[in-house]
């Protein structure tokens, strides 16, 4: 049985399941009993290395799940002033970058730097960009046919970068892929970079 490595996206201890996000953005169920013997919890940003197999509800799901790099923060709550973990640190990242997107482009349009319409084109291809990432995490939690990272990544160029930030966030979806972070990072630094050029007034709007 082929082996694969992956990130432990989301657990919820008290009911002992949660799922597994590969390197290729697909999410696994796993369940307690499919890790092998450890002296400590699984726990959200565990590295894991696993197998797949079959679930109770005929759908695929990791199974001999092993630890690779745990978590050495508490389970419960961490203590006051340790040091924040690295997913905890990028999700934050995630949800100041979209805020300054948001920020910068209401003060564009508020200084007339650029378009009065230009906030309400950045919501609503946001809001179609966390839809979309929406329909991905449903789709590969069902198994089915998924959005491509193509059209993720263009309705986040296209201007809904703010939402596919928080969407990566909320739904903790596309977040164990490398490239695909990096490419979300880039979209992110491109757009907060011509905002501030359009409110220092360094770039004209035409």
């Amino acid at each position: 049985m082929a082996r694969q490595t992956g990130r432990l996206a989301d657990w919820d201890d008290a009911r002992g399941f949660g799922f597994i996000e590969t390197a290729e953005g697909t999410r696994l169920f796993v369940h307690i009993s499919s890790f092998g013997p450890s002296t400590i919890r699984p726990r959200i940003g565990d590295r894991v290395r696993f197998a797949v197999g079959t679930g109770r509800d005929g759908r695929p799901a990791a199974v001999a799940v092993a630890i690779l790099g745990a978590n050495p923060v508490d389970a419960v709550s961490p203590r006051r002033g340790a040091p924040a973990r690295p997913a905890e640190l990028r999700d934050y990242v995630r949800l100041v970058g979209a805020g300054l997107i948001g920020l910068l482009c209401l003060a564009v349009a508020a200084f007339g730097r650029g378009p009065l319409w230009l906030p309400g084109v950045y919501l609503g291809v946001g809001l179609l960009s966390a839809l979309s990432y929406g329909v991905d995490k449903q789709a590969a939690e069902a198994g089915r046919w998924r959005v491509s990272e193509t059209w993720l990544l263009g309705v986040d160029f296209a201007g809904g970068i703010a939402g596919g930030l928080l969407a990566q966030r909320l739904l903790r979806h596309k977040t164990a892929k490398a490239s695909f972070v990096a490419a979300s990072v880039v979209i992110a630094v491109l757009h907060l970079g011509l905002l501030s050029a359009l409110l220092a007034g360094l770039v004209k709007w035409p």
